[in-house]
């Protein structure tokens, strides 16, 4: 399964990955081109480039992978250095105050309609899970997918999906619940509720499961400009359109009975309403609160005694599950997508790199050519001097003066340069492929 690597490509992947100078680059590449022969190069493949250690005077020793928890404490710690790097301060700061902001009018809202409007208050049910679930995936959504093109690079060279991933599941854990309890803090304060403030923060831990878990497989199955767009529209989708307000439990046929089962936001406002409404202490309303359950098509008060459940036992324990079945089926995802990017060569796009039949000097001449292309064109009078100079030193003979040299070479003009003219006006190795990984 291995493919061939050029002496470009093991250049960028020793200077990305281990920080190398270029001699000491060059030194390994000759080192392993001693050892192994042209057969040995071509048939060794990328295991070339994962080398921990070479020395001039020992052997070049293969890198072994660390194990699986290694990876999972460094990426844990890396993951959550790289939220910071990518919400910022002010974001961070703007957007948790956005969430508590509205949170506190959905709960103004909401005091506003008891007692007299109750079957206004599953709409607003409906509105504060879909806004709390947008909150919590569109940030999940926008810091796993940024830091998913640095996981194809490193899964190259042998790092474990699995780690990658979970890593960033239980990096997101604490965020979560502090959103949980901000937003719930904020909601149930503002509102007028018979709902328990640990209820109320329970419900929303495992909606921010199912929506951060959604977040999570969007990211991987869809392009990153399409991600966060998506993902929004599956949040209202499945908090909105199939929370089932309209239709209900009790006027959805078939089909839309399955999707509304399906749907972890019938669940939430199944669990928030019903128990709100169950528990209306007074007695002239307690009659309407009854009517919208059994008008919804949730279990009445009667039916849950009967069963020895609580409102809240069974939509909280599907939520759970639901927010796990999610993260497996991303993981499973990324599994399948890191298929696709197995025995790549590390850090190479797509006409970057050399194909398998390129040469160490063609290599070379490409590393080359990238990195004279980088530096700003010289002007006609440097280019002219640099040619004689190219000119001077392939022809000037020996025991001549630089003066007389010097001299003739101003009268004649500066000609023109052949194809070897242009390669000694090149930069150097080292200069030349120090520039290359920047472009690569």
């Amino acid at each position: 399964d291995a493919l061939p690597i050029s002496s470009s490509e093991f250049f960028t992947y020793q200077r990305e990955v281990y920080g190398a100078s270029p001699a000491l680059i060059w030194a390994r590449w000759a080192a392993l081109d001693h050892q192994r022969g042209d057969q040995g190069m071509a048939a060794a493949g990328l295991a070339l480039a994962d080398l921990a250690t070479a020395d001039e005077e020992g052997p070049v020793h293969a890198r072994r992978a660390p194990g699986a928890l290694a990876q999972l404490g460094v990426q844990v710690v890396s993951y959550v250095a790289q939220q910071r790097r990518v919400s910022g301060a002010a974001a961070a700061v703007g957007e948790w105050v956005a969430m508590v902001a509205a949170a506190a009018f959905v709960g103004s809202l909401q005091k506003a309609q008891v007692p007299d409007h109750l079957p206004k208050l599953p709409t607003l049910y409906a509105l504060a899970i879909t806004l709390f679930s947008l909150f919590v995936a569109l940030p999940a959504v926008r810091t796993f997918g940024f830091d998913l093109t640095s996981f194809w690079r490193e899964a190259a060279v042998g790092i474990s999906p699995a780690p990658f991933y979970w890593s960033r599941v239980l990096a997101d854990l604490p965020g979560i619940c502090l959103r949980a309890l901000c937003f719930g803090l904020a909601f149930w304060s503002c509102g007028a509720f018979n709902v328990d403030l640990s209820e109320m923060i329970l419900l929303l831990l495992t909606q921010g499961l199912c929506a951060s878990g959604l977040a999570y497989l969007v990211a991987i199955t869809s392009p990153p400009s399409l991600a966060v767009t998506l993902c929004g529209v599956l949040i209202c989708v499945a908090c909105g359109f199939f929370a089932g307000i309209v239709p209900t439990l009790a006027e959805a046929g078939p089909v839309t009975r399955v999707a509304l089962n399906l749907s972890f936001g019938r669940w939430s406002l199944q669990c928030l309403a019903s128990a709100d409404f169950s528990r209306v202490p007074n007695a002239l309303y307690a009659h309407v609160g009854s009517q919208l359950v059994e008008a919804a098509g949730w279990p009445t008060a009667d039916e849950l005694a009967a069963r020895g459940h609580g409102e809240c036992d069974v939509p909280l324990t599907v939520l759970a599950c639901t927010g796990l079945a999610l993260r497996l089926l991303g993981a499973l995802a990324l599994v399948a997508c890191n298929r696709d990017q197995q025995h790549k060569a590390p850090l190479c796009t797509a006409g970057g790199c050399g194909g398998d039949d390129d040469d160490d000097f063609t290599a070379l001449s490409r590393v080359r050519s990238v990195a004279s292309s980088s530096v700003a064109a010289p002007g006609p009078r440097a280019r002219r001097e640099s040619e004689g100079k190219a000119v001077r030193a392939r022809t000037q003979p020996r025991g001549r003066s630089p003066r007389s040299s010097r001299r003739r070479s101003r009268g004649s003009g500066g000609g023109g340069s052949s194809a070897a003219d242009a390669i000694q006006v090149v930069p150097s190795t080292a200069s030349a492929a120090s520039a290359a990984p920047r472009l690569l």
